[in-house]
């Protein structure tokens, strides 16, 4: 019995998909605001309201940059519910951006 030796499951800390999420949710940021600011064609004063929210998402990208390191080994650790997520997310952000590209249909670069 002293020199039994015991059994100690060690179990890894399950990654989320926060850092993909942050990722999607800045690209999102900018991509419907830069839609906003080019839909007349052109950029005016008009348009600082959706400048100044453009302008937020670069400290989200800069943000969801320095978590990318943790993107790989999220994406090797999905599962499938993550993945349901994930897959619901970008059909959601999708659907967005082409909402706002439908209304501003001025804007060349979409």
């Amino acid at each position: 019995m002293e020199n039994e030796v015991k059994e100690v499951a060690v179990i890894a800390p399950k990654l989320d998909i926060h850092a993909i999420k942050k990722i999607n949710e800045a690209l999102e940021l900018i991509v419907t605001q830069g839609v906003e600011v080019f839909a007349d064609g052109k950029v005016n004063v008009a348009d600082l309201p959706h400048a100044i929210e453009l302008l937020k998402g670069i400290p989200m990208i800069a943000d969801a940059c320095g978590e990318l390191k943790e993107v790989m080994p999220e994406l090797k650790d999905i599962d499938q519910t993550e993945l349901a997520e994930l897959v619901m997310s970008y059909y959601g952000m999708l659907t967005r951006i082409i909402a706002a590209y439908k209304a501003n249909k001025n804007v060349l670069f979409l």
